[in-house]
């Protein structure tokens, strides 16, 4: 229905952030006042980020109702809602991954700084501890693989759904086409659900990170 664009994977980007972040907290490469307090505040940024995606997802959904509701009335507020709603969704999505994107930008220098100083390290036991949570990190990262294609492709699916949607309205804005189409709209919104619970599983997950960076406890 619509033509084919290149949109940013953000949750996939923002899951990777986290989850090298989290490789970063095992290594133990954070141990820098400066470096710690910098990815810590990286991390939360991101946080309030991804909560404000979560927020405006709802907020275009509210949208769509809103387009449901007055179809017996004058669609063309309602539709301007939505699409309005849209672009701050998009406008968001891009936020989330420039954040993201920093982040591991960030975390990389402290891996790559991390193994710089490491090598003066002759300890065996020492080495034998590194080599040990550099395995346990190296593992969890591959079982987050499952975990970016489901995130991929809830969000995908979300995006799809709503884009199509953006074009029925638009070249048949009336109570018929509104009618027409209710099923998607439907459809959508349960689409949503899976979706704002992966950014549930980033939120955790940054909790955690920043909870291991300023040695406080956190709750599953």
């Amino acid at each position: 229905m619509s033509q084919k664009t290149n949109h940013p994977n953000v949750l996939r980007v923002c899951f990777s952030a986290a989850v090298c972040v989290g490789i970063a907290v095992l290594l133990g490469c954070s141990s820098g006042v400066k470096r710690s307090s910098k990815a810590m505040s990286s991390a939360e940024s991101l946080k309030r980020e991804c909560i404000s995606l979560q927020g405006q997802i709802d907020k275009t959904i509210q949208s769509l109702d809103g387009v449901v509701a007055a179809k017996e009335t004058d669609l063309r507020p309602p539709y301007r809602k939505y699409v309005s709603e849209m672009k701050a969704l998009k406008s968001q999505a891009k936020t989330v991954a420039s954040r993201s994107q920093k982040l591991k930008k960030t975390n990389q220098k402290y891996l790559d700084e991390w193994e710089k100083g490491m090598q003066d390290v002759q300890n065996p036991e020492l080495r034998k501890q590194v080599t040990q949570r550099r395995a346990e990190a190296s593992l969890r990262f591959e079982e987050t693989k499952d975990e970016f294609d489901r995130i991929r492709a809830d969000y995908d699916l979300f995006e799809k759904d709503l884009r199509e949607i953006q074009v029925a309205l638009d070249n048949d804005l009336n109570s018929a086409g509104v009618t027409s189409i209710e099923s998607v709209i439907q459809q959508a919104k349960k689409n949503s659900e899976p979706l704002k619970k992966d950014i549930d599983t980033i939120i955790t997950a940054l909790n955690k990170i920043t909870a291991a960076l300023s040695r406080k406890p956190v709750s599953d």
